[in-house]
């Protein structure tokens, strides 16, 4: 089977999950055997070449001018680039699928799967609509705005839909009252390495946040819990950029001193995927605070690693943890997450047995061979019409 796939980030250019989860569904799916890939994604501000080759996949950066200040001028940019590259392709390559990664790419998609009438298939990675309503803090985003029309034309032009958890398919149902074929195919892992050696408490704790720097990442609460256990010693490192909101960050660091912790609050910015198996490795705990994720990738990572986890009893992350392998608490509740992150150092036994059992799980449930195969499953239900 030939596929075609968009996606709006793959590595070396990262900006959130889904540059992760492409590059690892393109692996796998290669790994297979029964797939070659040909993915179109962007250059971003790198200087990397146009085209590689590595057996079965093949990356194409088209050159985009993206020279502008506007978000909407940049994607506008990005899709004419990929739809006419895309174009030029299939008049070489006779191939069987499409498939767009998120919406970012789906002009360009739409544009090919009408031009060509082969089959779409979209993952749906979060929807728009809940990401602008949680940045915003909006009691409705607004139903122009970009993203949400274009979630809406994809899931009326897709053959099939993917969500990366249930949480997500039934938010897409309810949303966008979607009629279209709808398949759960979760995130996935790569396979945890040895049993990490036990380590001697420290004397500081080290806590560790990954992902973007934006108000529905459960920040400010986040913040308000530690300050709650101040008696605990800890240090917290943020590592993800400022995104999307202007003043936030300055906020939560004049939030962090006002609440006496701010020494103890330290924000990275952005690591490279190389190097922040690094940073997980070297933490006592991982907090995913969040108020709204759709599947909650931060959370196997922690798991795969061997780290104990702290998180909000929301939306696909309860797919991934439960009491067994992680403190869960309701998001937005400050006192939970302060008694949390003190039962994971006050009852070391409890904690061993939670980062074992997590480790299983991450290591059996969610691997990328398994996701390959469900993904081909849904390659061909698209093909028959």
């Amino acid at each position: 089977m030939r596929v075609l796939m968009l996606s709006p980030e793959y590595p070396p250019v990262v900006v959130g999950g889904i540059a992760t989860h492409t590059a690892h569904l393109v692996a796998a799916l290669a790994a297979e055997g029964a797939c070659e890939v040909t993915l179109l994604t962007s250059r971003g501000a790198r200087d990397l070449a146009a085209e590689q080759r590595d057996g079965a996949i093949t990356v194409l950066r088209p050159p985009i001018d993206l020279r502008t200040r506007s978000p909407a001028a940049r994607m506008l940019r990005e899709n004419i680039a990929w739809s006419k590259c895309a174009v030029e392709l299939c008049r070489r390559v006779a191939f069987d699928v499409i498939h767009c990664q998120g919406w970012i790419p789906g002009l360009a998609a739409a544009h090919l799967a009408a031009l060509t009438d082969l089959p779409l298939v979209t993952t749906f990675h979060s929807t728009e609509r809940a990401v602008l309503k949680h940045r915003w803090n909006l009691p409705e985003a607004d139903p122009e705005s970009n993203g949400i029309v274009w979630e809406d034309e994809l899931l009326h032009l897709s053959r099939q839909i993917i969500a990366v958890s249930q949480a997500l398919a039934d938010e897409v149902r309810s949303l966008y009252r979607c009629k279209r074929p709808l398949t759960v195919v979760h995130n996935g892992i790569t396979a945890p390495g040895p049993t990490p050696a036990p380590r001697e408490p420290r004397a500081v704790r080290r806590l560790l946040f990954v992902g973007r720097v934006m108000p529905h990442k459960g920040l400010e609460w986040m913040i308000e819990g530690l300050a709650l256990a101040r008696e605990l010693p800890f240090e917290l490192e943020i590592i993800g950029r400022d995104w999307g909101v202007p003043g936030f960050q300055a906020h939560l660091i004049e939030l962090a001193g006002r609440l006496g912790i701010g020494e103890r609050v330290r924000f990275v910015g952005f690591v490279a995927p190389e190097a922040l198996a690094d940073r997980y490795r070297d933490a006592d705990a991982v907090l995913v605070p969040s108020l709204y994720e759709p599947f909650g990738l931060v959370c196997l990572e922690a798991m795969r690693h061997g780290v104990p986890l702290v998180a909000s009893r929301c939306g696909g992350i309860v797919e991934i943890a439960d009491d067994d392998t992680a403190e869960l608490v309701e998001p937005g509740n400050a006192p939970a997450l302060a008694a949390a992150v003190q039962r994971v150092f006050a009852q070391p036994a409890e904690t061993a047995l939670r980062v074992a059992r997590a480790r299983e799980v991450a290591a059996t449930r969610f691997c990328w061979d398994r996701i390959a195969r469900d993904t081909l499953e849904v390659y061909r239900r698209a093909c028959v019409r």
